[in-house]
């Protein structure tokens, strides 16, 4: 139909679902299983449950882990944009569970830490930053997991961290005696929105 049809799904989401599909195919033959830790809802993880035709199964919280036959091989995946301390976690907890279930995780549990460097290094850049500075604009998409994530480790070091998706939404925020005031963004905030939005605030506090 003459339309130029331009793939923009990001690599590393792309290779992860590749592995997916390849472990899948594999373990299967072994009467094994794929976990992938992460949000159900979330739209990645719909396109990575959909590499193994539905059969993958999504966990999230370790009280799940109970309802489910560990005592075969187990490989596990990450959604890419979630935390690594609380993958760690459950990872630990995953841990324990197949080992009650009599299983050996040191030879029936292959780990793939699939959490995106560029997020996960971004947890503890953000801390530092939102800390140096009496407020932080952070600037993301209302749907965005990894941005409502990343805004949180804003919240935590920074009570007056804001969010925002529109320049506009400045004006709703009080920011007098504020000093210094840091601007920041999700992984997939574009650089000309963070522009658009120091400009607007540089224009607003004269």
């Amino acid at each position: 139909n003459n339309i130029n049809l331009i793939d923009a799904t990001c690599p590393v989401v792309s290779r992860l679902q590749n592995k997916i599909r390849d472990k899948y195919m594999e373990l299967n033959q072994r009467g094994g299983m794929v976990l992938i830790f992460g949000k159900t809802d979330h739209p990645e993880v719909k396109a990575l449950v959909g590499q193994t035709g539905g059969e993958t199964i999504v966990v999230r919280e370790a009280g799940e882990l109970g309802g489910l036959d560990l005592s075969r091989p187990v490989a596990l995946f990450s959604q890419t944009t979630m935390k690594t301390g609380d993958f760690d976690s459950f990872l630990d907890k995953l841990r324990t569970e197949m080992s009650e279930q009599g299983a050996d995780p040191s030879t029936m549990l292959e780990v793939q830490n699939s959490i995106c460097g560029q997020v996960s290094s971004r947890d503890t850049w953000l801390r530092k930053f939102a800390n140096e500075h009496d407020a932080v604009l952070f600037i993301s998409g209302q749907e965005s997991s990894n941005g409502k994530a990343l805004f949180q480790v804003c919240r935590e070091v920074n009570p007056f961290s804001y969010f925002i998706s529109r320049p506009e939404e400045i004006e709703d925020i009080d920011l007098s005696g504020m000093a210094s005031i840091g601007i920041s963004g999700a992984t997939s905030t574009p650089g000309w929105l963070i522009r658009d939005v120091e400009a607007y605030l540089k224009n607003r506090l004269g």
